[in-house]
């Protein structure tokens, strides 16, 4: 009797363990799915392919500020959250319930400083652009992966097992294989210019402090998520308290971000200026897209961990050039897609290794989080 009870536990832990990983490939193809299609978007509104009259709106940081805003939208998920599972008021649930043991104000101060760091993180990739290659700026992005990584170890305190180790390892050769077609494409068509040593450098400097604070977003959510609950959030609880955290930083980000524009505006880096009115369709487009972007990409933190997120962003690279191919019969990469899913395949293969780890036990979970946690809300 005792062991058909283990064995049926056994298949029944197996068939969870699956629905767990099918759930996560989901979340993670549709994160890089929604971040391709902005990426798209984003291109099209600033060189005006996809604007009215081809008239082009270069303006990052309104583009920014205008979909961050967009992040407020998780609100139609939390309400009914609140009042039927919760049975209480959204109110209520906002400051008291979501914030946990920080209090409303800290955690508030926490979206807050997530929504900065997304604004910035936007802005200086897109001048570390102007400055160096497409190709250049993709390799430095991807040193994002191995700051996330140290940022989860010195902040999160986690440890790598064998198998995430071999997992980063074989993730990381995945990303030189997707990465060398952009290298050799850039080598043959590198013409002389007189671009001097200091705008290199301020291209590559701005394009690393992006990757940095790409980091930092991805490894401080983890932390926010885990300090405000002692005991970690599963199933409905967790996925309403992580879509309540993605309306905050919308909220926060419409309050406490315009100075931000105010102050680009100041320094003569951009004129604060509306769109025209021709041009709203494809900018709200381009806002609602990228909540898509922003709220996959906090699902699969939840799911799945900030070192597997951070891992996958090199596949965005072979799905770009795919989607180029397909709305734009681009193919400079023809000779070149083999090579880039084998890449894919093998960042596949680091991701599952990742994903072996086993869990943490409740005392170390609350352990950790009495003692590491506090300091990353302190410094808010």
């Amino acid at each position: 009797m005792i062991k058909q009870q283990n064995k049926q536990w056994r298949n029944n832990d197996s068939h969870s363990s699956i629905r767990r990983m099918v759930l996560q490939i989901l979340c993670i193809f549709f994160y890089l799915i929604s971040w391709v299609a902005n990426s798209e978007l984003l291109q099209g509104i600033t060189n005006g392919s996809l604007c009215p009259d081809h008239v082009p709106y270069d303006k990052p940081a309104f583009l920014s500020y205008f979909s961050y805003n967009y992040m407020m939208i998780s609100f139609v998920f939390v309400y009914p959250c609140a009042k039927f599972r919760r049975r209480c008021s959204l109110p209520y649930y906002l400051t008291v319930i979501w914030p946990g043991r920080i209090g409303f104000r800290k955690a508030v101060l926490a979206c807050a400083f997530i929504s900065y760091l997304l604004l910035a993180l936007n802005i200086l990739y897109i001048v570390g652009l102007h400055r160096i290659s497409v190709g250049m700026s993709n390799a430095i992005f991807q040193l994002q992966t191995p700051f996330t990584m140290g940022l989860s170890v010195l902040l999160l305190n986690d440890k790598l097992v064998a198998s995430e180790g071999l997992g980063v390892i074989v993730s990381l050769i995945g990303v030189c294989f997707i990465l060398m077609p952009l290298f050799s494409k850039e080598s043959e068509t590198e013409e002389p210019s007189n671009v001097g040593d200091w705008s290199l450098m301020i291209g590559v400097g701005s394009t690393l402090l992006s990757a940095a604070i790409g980091a930092i977003y991805l490894v401080f959510w983890r932390v926010l998520s885990e300090t405000k609950n002692l005991v970690p959030l599963d199933g409905v609880e967790g996925l309403m308290d992580t879509f309540t955290t993605v309306a905050m930083i919308g909220a926060t980000n419409m309050l406490f971000g315009w100075p931000f524009l105010l102050f680009v505006h100041w320094i003569g880096w951009e004129s604060l200026s509306f769109p025209p009115l021709s041009h709203w369709r494809i900018i709200n487009t381009n806002a609602f897209v990228e909540y898509l972007f922003d709220t996959s990409c906090a699902i699969t933190i939840y799911i799945t961990s900030a070192i597997v997120t951070t891992v996958t962003a090199p596949l965005t690279i072979p799905l770009a050039m795919v989607t180029d191919r397909i709305l734009y019969r681009e193919l400079s990469f023809h000779n070149s897609l083999g090579q880039g899913f084998i890449g894919t395949a093998l960042v596949v293969v680091g991701i599952i290794l990742l994903e072996m780890k086993p869990g943490l036990s409740y005392c170390r979970r609350k352990g950790f989080v009495g003692k590491k946690k506090d300091k990353g809300i302190e410094c808010v």
